[in-house]
């Protein structure tokens, strides 16, 4: 069954885009060899966007209204210890925005999907007074760009576990695909060389959260996640921040071999 859960949403998520993931959800705790984890994702980002009207030499500013993000992601445990002594695990997510603006013109919809794959290692970690669990990760990932080149990030995560809670704050620093929609203002008049010029941006997207356990198995989610993400100073044209509120539910996988 969650293989198949994973299929379907692959397929439906699976799409290039020119934007970046929002959700984040690193509780830095390495999945263990041939488990899985799947996670849902939404709640809403303030953001602002921008058009060029016809005629007009400047860009209209839009601000953004009912912007709302979707999320699943899939990870799968590789190695327990390799290479950083405490295991890796990799992952794909995928993300759909939908924003909702108006200007002269009246209301207007856009969906932007964004399909990201990455690798995650963990670093040492220790227990502190046999209750807190410290946890530490680097993962590194690819956004798949729609147009003339892709995104590349670099993920910094940490957290404490203790009692059913983990609190975790991730730090990820990005270079973004080109949107030659947003970011060469004049596609109206030439479409086909707007597509051929690279304009990437360079972000960072700050996570904080607190995962809590269930210990529930079966439909209900062995973890809820409430998380708040920041991201600046190029989040938008020519927005600078934007701001993400979401709720994760996540469901485990033990392989029978961790059964045992």
């Amino acid at each position: 069954m969650f293989r198949i859960i994973f299929i379907v949403t692959s397929f439906l998520f699976f799409m290039p885009g020119c934007f970046y993931s929002l959700q984040s959800y690193n509780t830095s705790k390495i999945i263990d060899p041939g488990d899985m984890q799947l996670t849902t994702g939404f709640g809403p980002v303030f953001q602002t966007v921008s058009i060029k009207e016809d005629n007009s030499s400047s860009i209209d500013t839009l601000h953004a209204k009912g912007f709302l993000n979707f999320c699943v992601a899939y990870r799968l445990g590789i190695h327990d210890r390799f290479p950083f002594g405490n295991g890796m695990d990799i992952g794909f997510q995928g993300e759909i925005q939908l924003y909702k603006y108006h200007d002269a013109a009246g209301y207007s919809v856009n969906t932007l999907p964004v399909s990201d794959l990455n690798i995650r290692f963990g670093l040492p970690s220790k227990d502190i007074q046999d209750k807190t669990t410290f946890s530490q990760s680097i993962l590194a990932g690819w956004t798949i760009g729609a147009w003339i080149d892709n995104g590349w990030y670099l993920e910094y995560g940490y957290s404490f576990e203790f009692a059913r809670m983990i609190p975790y704050m991730a730090i990820r620093g990005m270079i973004t695909p080109t949107d030659p929609v947003r970011y060469n203002t004049d596609i109206k008049d030439n479409i086909i060389d707007a597509k051929k010029r690279h304009h990437q941006k360079y972000n960072l997207r700050t996570s904080l959260g607190t995962a809590f356990k269930t210990k529930c198995r079966g439909i209900i989610p062995s973890l809820i996640t409430p998380e708040i993400s920041f991201v600046f100073p190029n989040a938008s044209v020519p927005g600078k921040y934007a701001v993400g509120i979401h709720l994760g539910l996540q469901w485990s996988n033990r392989s029978e071999e961790n059964k045992k």
